[in-house]
């Protein structure tokens, strides 16, 4: 799960898989031998994960009370010119995805897509039930809605300061740019998620520019 991260209000840490040094917590290495070992059996449980080339979010079916929802995004954001496509199985009421578009969440239904703001985790309104905070609106794109019980694809492209996000080929809404345009993955409250690809595109040098490769110790150079 390198590059993904929990940035939002909900549950499931994501591993970063960073390299273990000597002073990295004792807690943590024996963590993650526990979740290595526990995956050669199965996806984890209640965490993100990679399992088979898919990224996974399993709840716990003899632990109700592990319900909330929770949510990644990736960390780099889309850049103009950038696109990302994302290949979930959707089955209402059991296995869903919600996809995110910054602060964004596009919840999906049968009925179609209602929008919704995202809280981070230090907002105050994180701490509220989401009744208070997420307004209830009637759904868009009644006609565009995921298929059943089968794997379907969203895709969210960026073109100057618009993101265009399609289902299945079909255009779902176009979303303002604003200053976070990370994509990311909403699992729903009590349901599962599965998504066996996920591709990022974009238009990168194969350099990378200059003042991005400057030492963070250098002190910058008089005028």
């Amino acid at each position: 799960m390198r590059g993904w991260s929990t940035v939002s209000a909900g549950l499931g840490l994501v591993d970063s898989m960073l390299p273990e040094g000597e002073g990295k917590n004792q807690y943590f290495k024996q963590a993650r031998k526990s979740q290595q070992k526990q995956l050669r059996s199965g996806p984890l449980e209640s965490l993100w994960c990679a399992y088979e080339g898919e990224i996974v979010f399993q709840r716990v079916a003899t632990n109700p009370g592990v319900s909330s929802e929770t949510s990644i995004q990736y960390l780099r954001p889309l850049f103009d010119g950038d696109s990302v496509t994302l290949t979930f199985w959707w089955e209402s009421g059991e296995t869903e995805l919600f996809p995110i578009v910054g602060r964004t969440a596009l919840q999906l239904t049968p009925q179609g897509t209602q929008p919704r703001w995202m809280p981070l985790k230090d907002e105050l309104t994180a701490s509220l039930w989401k009744e208070e905070v997420f307004a209830a609106t009637e759904p868009i794109a009644t006609e565009n809605v995921p298929i059943e019980t089968a794997w379907n694809t969203i895709a969210m492209k960026r073109s100057g300061n618009t993101i265009a996000v399609t289902l299945n080929g079909e255009l779902l809404l176009e979303l303002p740019a604003d200053n976070m345009t990370r994509y990311g993955l909403l699992c729903p409250e009590g349901r599962n998620l599965k998504v066996k690809a996920a591709v990022l595109t974009g238009d990168w040098p194969e350099i990378p520019p200059t003042d991005l490769t400057i030492p963070i110790h250098a002190s910058p150079k008089s005028p």
